[in-house]
């Protein structure tokens, strides 16, 4: 649970680089909210230039860039206005100050979890109730885990990461430093690898492993499978909502986000700064260039160019996909009023 401590505008002001502040610089603000609910004590952001959002004169208002505050009311002008050319970003900055978590557990070694003699843990570690720590496992200083957290043998946790209750992290899995990894996350199950002798199915060993980039943040109820051969790769800063599926010897590029139920099959490569919309399914073997983005439910059967969009299924450019619906749209409108007549 999250819980506020005041601060003045200049002192919040002061984290966010690149932006123009104007106002009374020692006004106090202690919570966030959106302009509909915002009061004088208020931190909001606004992603438009439209200034017919703002209902309140809210204590701390951040703007885009070019925003012109002589569009306000003087009624509704805030104490302080910060224009900045990313105003949501300026504003998650500001709320890692104002806020502070609860849930920051004590340093220290529950006597109801158990550790491997030969597991390395480092200082100012913690593991709550029913921690599994196995043979050979490294977990980095600071590294909160949760309860019923279980630690393969072998398996890397770095430094300043918090697992939350139930995360399963299999051997052969290393994460970098300052990861988040929600509860119930499954990372380095054996991947859908299968062939056939024949007679039957046989199961093709899965030998490889996962590695984690630092600062990369896994949602709840997810799997990670590790590789068959060689590992499957998140790189830094990659973040994953809930119900996310990860097949083997996938490679995720940095900065990359992806929304809830999203599904990657085998061996496909996902370039840097892709964002995938919700329930998205990408076949395997594919390329995903840098900055591409994907719409929810979108059925990604080949491969996607650097910077292109695309939705629908079979994934084409969104363009076509819109026209295509709009031309649908008007056939059924066509064919009812031919019925109609």
């Amino acid at each position: 649970m999250r819980h506020f401590a005041a601060r003045t505008v200049r002192s919040l002001a002061s984290l966010v680089p690149d932006g123009h502040f104007h106002g009374d610089s020692a006004h106090s603000v202690s919570n966030a909210a959106s302009l509909a609910d915002a009061d004088d004590a208020s931190v909001c952001f606004m992603r438009s230039h439209d200034a017919a959002l703002v209902s309140n004169p809210v204590g701390l208002l951040i703007a885009p860039a070019d925003f012109v505050m002589e569009t306000l009311p003087p009624e509704l002008a805030p104490h302080a206005i910060l224009c900045h050319p990313y105003p949501e970003a300026a504003w998650a900055l500001m709320l890692e100050a104002l806020f502070t978590e609860e849930a920051a557990a004590e340093p220290g070694i529950s006597p109801h979890a158990f550790i491997a003699r030969d597991a390395v843990i480092g200082a100012g570690v913690s593991a709550a109730p029913g921690v599994f720590v196995a043979s050979a496992a490294k977990i980095g200083e600071h590294t909160q885990l949760g309860p019923g957290v279980s630690i393969g043998r072998g398996a890397v946790i770095g430094a300043r990461c918090l697992l939350y209750a139930g995360v399963c992290i299999y051997p052969g899995v290393r994460t970098g430093d300052c990861c988040i990894i929600h509860s119930g996350t499954v990372i380095g199950s054996d991947g859908f690898g299968f062939t056939s002798d024949g007679k039957g199915v046989v199961k093709v060993p899965q030998i490889g492993g996962v590695r984690i980039g630092d600062t990369v943040e896994i949602g709840a109820n997810c799997a990670i499978d590790r590789g068959s051969i060689g590992d499957t790769i998140i790189e830094a800063g990659v973040k994953l909502d809930n119900l996310v599926h990860v097949a083997h010897n996938v490679h995720i590029g940095a900065g990359t986000m992806v929304a809830a139920q999203a599904g990657f099959a085998g061996s496909t490569r996902v370039g840097k700064m892709v964002q995938a919309g919700g329930q998205a399914g990408f076949s395997g073997h594919l390329t995903i260039g840098d900055g591409a983005r994907i719409g929810g439910q979108a059925g990604v059967t080949g491969s996607v160019p650097a910077g292109s969009e695309v939705a629908g299924f079979p994934a084409r450019s969104r363009r076509e996909f819109m026209r295509m619906i709009a031309w649908l749209a008007r056939a059924a409108r066509k064919d009812k009023s031919s019925r109609d007549e």
